[in-house]
């Protein structure tokens, strides 16, 4: 079984691809809309499933930055920015590795993710997309506030913001082409880098129960 609306689509688990349901979305899109939106990136937009929440209830949102590494997903993302740009949103998608991208210049008030999971990623795309990005809002493992090696090395340089912990697990992992992956514990974090935010990168962050 595949999640609603994506039976048509097969994961690729080299590219670590999950899909993000319309109720996370949403809920990631609420949090993340809560703060300055006026310009959103998404560095791995797969779908557009972050970017569908975002066009459902733009708030302030004028400027959109989709990016995804899989070429056959960017059929789809034509059909987002089509919609985004029909109700004034300027929209723009690029096919491309956003680890290594070249920076244009342009920065964010936030960014919305739902990044690969597997060997440190998620550190790796929170931690550089917070070069482009004021905030960042990603679905992760809860297992990123825990360990040696990111305690030394992430958490000095990101402050917590807030953590909204998922009382159930994503669907993720769900149909042939899922993994055991998917099948861990999940919350979303709202991020912003130290050196915007103050030097106690874990001094009281909201909590959520979602």
């Amino acid at each position: 079984m595949m999640l609603p609306g994506f039976e048509h689509e097969e994961r690729k688990p080299e590219l670590s691809q999950w899909y993000t349901e319309p109720l996370l979305a949403e809920r990631i899109w609420a949090l993340a809309k809560a703060g300055p939106c006026s310009s959103v990136l998404e560095p791995s937009a797969g779908d557009g499933a972050l970017l569908k929440a975002v066009l459902r209830s733009p708030g302030d949102c004028r400027r959109i930055q989709a990016v995804e590494i899989d070429h056959d997903r960017i059929a789809a993302l034509t059909d987002v920015k089509a919609r985004a740009d029909g109700i004034g949103i300027q929209t723009t998608v690029a096919c491309a590795n956003w680890l290594t991208m070249l920076d244009s210049g342009e920065r964010f008030d936030v960014a919305i993710m739902n990044s690969p999971f597997e060997d440190g990623q998620t550190e790796q795309h929170i931690a550089h997309t917070l070069n482009r990005a004021r905030r960042v809002v990603a679905v992760a493992q809860t297992s990123l506030l825990h360990g040696v090696e990111r305690g030394e090395t992430f958490w000095p340089r990101v402050h917590v913001l807030t953590i909204a912990f998922l009382k159930r697990r994503p669907s993720f992992g769900i149909g042939k082409s899922g993994s055991k992956t998917g099948e861990r514990d999940f919350a979303v974090f709202e991020l912003g880098a130290v050196s915007d935010y103050g030097e106690s990168p874990c001094s009281q962050p909201q909590l959520f129960w979602w």
